[in-house]
């Protein structure tokens, strides 16, 4: 049976301007097996209709000729929930990438950048949310887990306590996944990207502290407290407790 880490027809919504890089994009993509929707302006990327498979992926430049792309993330990650975004910049600062990640991105790729590379993150992605836990957490459900009355659902991208339910992105959702896995431990940023980002070698403490602030701050404004916690100078963990 084909690995669920493949491509096998995942849809792709391509936002990009650059018509002729559009058209390479498009067809090395479609070379791999992949099915690719264009679209050239955040308005077209936020009307595309919805018959037909929701995209599996949104390829998204920042620099649209009528809205930048990293307010544009939020509302397409609104509109497409199980997508994963990887934006395509030319912004090479740390804090661009820090900017895109903390707005919902689950990669960031600087142009120039290579086609194969950037279907190899793809597929990256694709075993990171498919991969099944380790044997010694296979107690649980593959794409649910429970601690109390706090539950985390792969499957529609949400955190639930209390009778609440939020969505989260992907990635926020793969790092709180990873915390609440091993309730009261600690661990620190370098050990949260090696489970968290694997091959993302764009990913440094910064990134971490900034994903971390933002799930923090999700959780206590929907639960009234943030349940993560620091230990200075060693790192986070997660406790149910208040």
């Amino acid at each position: 049976m084909p690995s669920t880490s493949e491509p096998l027809g995942k849809q792709v919504l391509l936002v990009e301007d650059d018509r002729e890089q559009s058209a390479l994009l498009t067809d090395f993509l479609t070379s791999r097996n992949y099915r690719v929707s264009q679209a050239f302006t955040g308005a077209q990327a936020l009307s595309t209709e919805d018959s037909g498979d929701p995209p599996d992926f949104v390829l998204l430049d920042l620099n649209l000729p009528d809205a930048d792309g990293v307010s544009l993330c939020p509302q397409l990650k609104a509109r497409f929930p199980q997508a994963f975004v990887v934006m395509l910049t030319a912004r090479k600062e740390e804090m661009d990438r820090i900017i895109g990640l903390e707005v919902g991105a689950d990669d960031y790729m600087v142009k120039p950048y290579s086609l194969r590379e950037l279907e190899t993150r793809m597929r990256a992605i694709l075993r990171r949310h498919t991969a099944r836990p380790t044997t010694a957490e296979t107690a649980e459900p593959e794409d649910r887990w429970e601690r109390g009355n706090f539950s985390l659902d792969k499957g529609t991208c949400t955190v639930s306590f209390d009778g609440t339910t939020i969505p989260l992105t992907a990635q926020e959702l793969r790092v709180l996944s990873w915390l609440v896995r091993h309730p009261g431990r600690i661990f620190s940023r370098d050990r949260i990207i090696e489970a968290c980002w694997e091959e993302d070698i764009h990913v440094t403490d910064r990134v971490v502290d900034a994903m971390v602030a933002r799930i923090r701050k999700k959780l206590k404004k929907s639960f009234g407290r943030p349940f993560i916690f620091t230990k200075h100078g060693m790192g986070y963990g997660w406790r149910l407790e208040s």
